[in-house]
């Protein structure tokens, strides 16, 4: 299709206006970050984390609202004011943006015959995805920042590079936390880089080569928020972000909030079964590369730790979720690429999509004291579901059953 890109970037920012202007902004979210890049132009990199505010944000998005309080700086912006917000927003907007225009040119490289206009709907799947549109454009997150992130270092994962992946993941858990959850990817990914070379000690050494220089690139990112070269507030912050809200759900629909749990303190049975879960789609994924390393499998995998994170590990927001649309769209590219008659992975990206999409608004509009939908049913076994309301356990059952079909599609990948 003719001029495909400078469509896409209209369409892209244009929808995201129009979603901008419903201005529906999660306030809390939205305040914190705009104090935030205040604090960091006014006061200085060097003394945020030296601050007694709450900074429960790695350094890399830092950064971004430096840029962000130094543009309210010079225009004389009021918070919460439109133009502010809209600042704020911005970087996600553009992230989303690059995003789907990334999409599209994949899309070019993996189907031959494009004269159908695939490329393009494909990439518009992604830009005009409701799930997509409101974490950045209403409710003001930053998600889409570290999924593009994840994206580029999955995708140098699949073009099997090597330093520029473990640097660009360096960035990406530097951005936000949740990139740790996609971990397994990139630690196969070393190892794979030793066994195609027999094990060698050059290539042992090799990797722990890149590993010194990924953790050294972390650091010296990190420095202009650590005056004297004191990495330790930095640190401290990054583990307290970790532990923060020690809850089996804060507001992510999934296993935890079907049987009772948004909100509720960690028992020990929620917490045998969030490490039975993570270890068990840990050694899947595993299993998954081993016997299939290929760019399909690199992008369902991370799909894969992000859908049985959140339905089934604990801690979980319902943002979380996130970036598993991203590597099941590209995922359901490469299969597209050699079996177009096998539509599971797009099944899962559009299901995913629906309840991301509810599970974020329901939470929104809750943050403005109403809700997205309620049947008005009496509620079974009140006792067992007492913070359960129909919305709540429709969508969590569904993440449940979805995520039970995603380790089945990701047992397919390997025949």
């Amino acid at each position: 299709m003719k001029h495909a890109y400078i469509l896409l970037v209209f369409i892209g920012f244009g929808i995201r206006l129009a979603a901008f202007a419903i201005n529906m902004p999660f306030l809390v979210d939205v305040g914190t970050f705009q104090a935030w890049a205040a604090m960091l132009y006014d006061g200085g990199l060097s003394n945020f984390y030296y601050s007694d505010a709450f900074t429960d944000y790695p350094p890399v998005y830092m950064y971004v609202l430096w840029v962000v309080g130094a543009i309210r700086h010079v225009f004389g912006l009021a918070f919460f004011s439109p133009m502010f917000n809209l600042v704020t927003f911005m970087p996600a907007i553009i992230s989303d943006v690059i995003t789907g225009l990334l999409i599209y040119n994949l899309c070019r490289q993996v189907f031959e015959d494009d004269s159908d206009n695939t490329p393009f709907w494909i990439a518009l799947a992604y830009l005009a995805n409701p799930a997509v549109i409101i974490n950045s454009a209403v409710w003001g997150q930053v998600d889409s920042i570290h999924t593009l992130l994840l994206f580029l270092a999955l995708y140098a994962v699949s073009k099997k590079q090597t330093l520029p992946v473990y640097l660009l993941y360096g960035v990406a858990v530097l951005t936000k936390p949740q990139s740790l959850m996609v971990a397994p990817v990139f630690l196969y990914s070393a190892f794979y880089y030793c066994k195609e070379r027999d094990y060698s000690f050059k290539a042992i050494a090799t990797m722990a080569g890149y590993a010194v220089a990924t953790f050294a690139f972390m650091a010296l990112i990190s420095l202009p928020l650590a005056p004297g070269f004191d990495l330790s507030p930095i640190i401290r912050q990054y583990i307290d972000t970790l532990g923060s809200y020690p809850f089996a759900s804060v507001n992510a629909y999934n296993f935890y909030a079907l049987t009772g749990g948004n909100w509720r303190e960690i028992t020990p049975f929620y917490a045998l079964v969030s490490v039975v879960a993570i270890s068990g789609v840990t050694i899947m994924s595993f299993w998954i590369l081993h016997r299939n390393w290929g760019r399909e499998s690199v992008f369902f995998t991370a799909a894969l730790l992000f859908i049985m994170t959140f339905v089934f590990s604990v801690h979980m927001h319902e943002r979380y979720l996130f970036p598993a649309l991203l590597f099941l769209l590209v995922a359901s590219i490469f299969r597209a690429g050699r079996d177009k008659a096998d539509k599971s992975m797009w099944v899962l990206y559009a299901v995913f999509s629906v309840t991301l999409f509810i599970n974020c608004a329901d939470v929104l509009l809750m943050s403005y004291g109403v809700r997205l939908f309620t049947i008005g049913m009496p509620q079974l076994f009140p006792e067992a579901f007492r913070s359960i309301d129909e919305a709540m356990a429709l969508v969590s059952f569904v993440n449940v059953v979805m995520a039970v079909y995603a380790l089945k599609v990701g047992r397919g990948i390997v025949k």
